[in-house]
């Protein structure tokens, strides 16, 4: 039943169409158009988004901090609860796209969008943009190859 689910899933964000993952499926990996933006869009604990810019032109990087014993990802932005962080300690692949992965990335075509655990991510040819579908502030934030935009 998950496959079919997945299936599904995959087959709606191909098709480029706003689609609410299945409360079983939990999860959607996606990626940009550009494959330069790769993001998690997850359902679980209040649901999450998490997008890692591949190459950027960024001015202004998060610095490492100290707690960080792990590898650092300057170019992470991470939508968790009501919380928008700017940079990860994994010591994981977290949203990056390789090949062979067991849940494969799906390119998200411009102007399209996926909502997870009340979480819209829309990607847009200036970027990715991921916000709660809920709540006054809607947090979230809005990535790109040239900058990053923190929405608190």
């Amino acid at each position: 039943m998950r496959n079919l689910r997945t299936a599904i899933v995959s087959a709606a964000v191909l098709a480029g169409v706003t689609v609410a993952a299945p409360a079983a499926l939990g999860f959607v990996q996606i990626t940009s158009p550009s494959r330069n933006i790769d993001c998690i869009v997850d359902a679980t604990s209040g649901g999450s988004a998490s997008c890692l810019v591949e190459r950027t032109t960024w001015k202004h990087y998060p610095a490492r901090p100290k707690s960080c014993d792990l590898d650092w990802v300057r170019s992470q932005v991470t939508l968790w609860k009501r919380n928008v962080t700017l940079g990860g300690c994994r010591g994981d692949i977290g949203p990056q796209c390789i090949a062979g992965q067991a849940t494969p990335c799906r390119v998200l075509a411009y102007g399209k969008s996926v909502v997870v655990g009340g979480i819209r991510c829309t990607s847009t040819t200036s970027g990715m943009v991921c916000r709660r579908t809920t709540g006054k502030k809607r947090q979230g934030f809005k990535v790109s190859k040239q900058g990053y935009t923190l929405y608190r």
